[in-house]
């Protein structure tokens, strides 16, 4: 065996949990001679982690698959280090990374048709949609979400992945726990209703009742339990957690909106969301806006215009249209 085939068979046997001290101990060594094997290293176990996300070990060989690499794409480069001794590095070229990547593709491939596992794609593309999942749970879709999950759904796992925003009633099953895969984080319920938004560059969560699991997606033994009435974000790797202090996060959903001595400024910001249209403050009111602490509960079904009309009776303030903005202007 020749240099190249022993580092990919000790990086293997290292992320299976078949690697003993001594080869634990050659493969950190290895991983110090330089930065380029440290990389070497963990793009090999990026592509280990997230297969597991794809399809199901007991029905894949990830062993087998890693012997399917051809040594020969991986090229090794003499190093010169300290005291004029030359060592091997690996660099794993982008034919390598193409193979891996065909590998993983094409096992997710026959793994999904042995079983059957096409997928269902449905997507809140015009307005907030309700829907019921195979297994009883109820989603709630935030418009222009997505929501992907296996044809078999329920049968040996309940498992999705989201992008976007949505709201989640579970029925809990403990054999088959209920798991949402985002860009960054796997979310796993422990019997409980709760909130999701998986955008690109953070994932946020809130429970309303009962328990969830937030994890990395990489590294899954890095999580936090959050319980009702708790929230938490994932952004840069880190996570941040607090209080729930209202639930108008879900209006979308519920319809209903209540502030309670709110700052206006933080006020009609989320009215713009909630309402989907564009408020402006006028300079004017930059220095005293948030003199008004507004205390107001929105009805389900209540429209912009009558809690417009509410806002100026309560602030003195005028709301007038220009263009696609509604702006905030002292009254004349």
């Amino acid at each position: 065996m020749n240099t190249t085939e022993h580092i990919v068979t000790l990086i293997h046997k290292q992320l299976s949990g078949q690697a003993s001290e001594a080869e634990q101990r050659e493969l950190a060594q290895w991983k110090a001679i330089s930065a380029e094997n440290h990389q070497t290293y963990e793009s090999f176990r990026t592509v280990w982690e997230d297969s597991a996300l794809i399809f199901d070990r007991s029905t894949y060989d990830k062993a087998a698959a890693w012997q399917k690499i051809d040594p020969r794409r991986v090229v090794v480069v003499p190093v010169p280090v300290s005291g004029g001794r030359v060592v091997r590095t690996l660099r794993w070229g982008w034919m390598a990374a193409a193979a891996v990547t065909l590998i993983v593709a094409v096992a997710a491939w026959f793994t999904m048709m042995e079983h059957g596992r096409d997928m269902e794609y449905i997507t809140a593309s015009k307005k907030d949609m309700r829907v019921k999942l195979p297994d009883g749970s109820i989603a709630f879709l935030r418009k222009g979400a997505t929501l992907a999950y296996a044809k078999d759904f329920n049968q040996a796992h309940r498992q999705l992945q989201l992008d976007g925003e949505g709201f989640f009633e579970v029925e809990f099953e403990a054999s088959k726990p209920f798991t949402i895969i985002t860009e960054h984080a796997i979310i796993r319920d422990l019997g409980t209703s709760f909130w999701v938004n998986a955008e690109r560059t953070r994932d946020e969560m809130a429970v309303i009742s009962g328990k969830v699991s937030f994890a990395k997606k990489l590294r899954e033994t890095d999580k936090l339990i959050l319980t009702a009435g708790q929230k938490a974000s994932l952004e840069a790797d880190n996570f941040s957690q607090s209080a729930v202090v209202d639930s108008n996060f879900i209006s979308w959903k519920t319809g209903i909106l209540d502030f309670n001595h709110t700052p206006l400024s933080q006020v009609l910001t989320t009215l713009q969301v909630h309402y989907q249209i564009g408020i402006s403050i006028s300079p004017e009111l930059a220095a005293e806006i948030d003199s008004f602490n507004i205390v107001l509960h929105i009805n389900k079904g209540q429209s912009w215009e009558e809690v417009k009309d509410e806002l100026q009776l309560m602030t003195g303030y005028t709301i007038e249209k220009s263009d696609s903005l509604y702006v905030v202007k002292k009254r004349k």
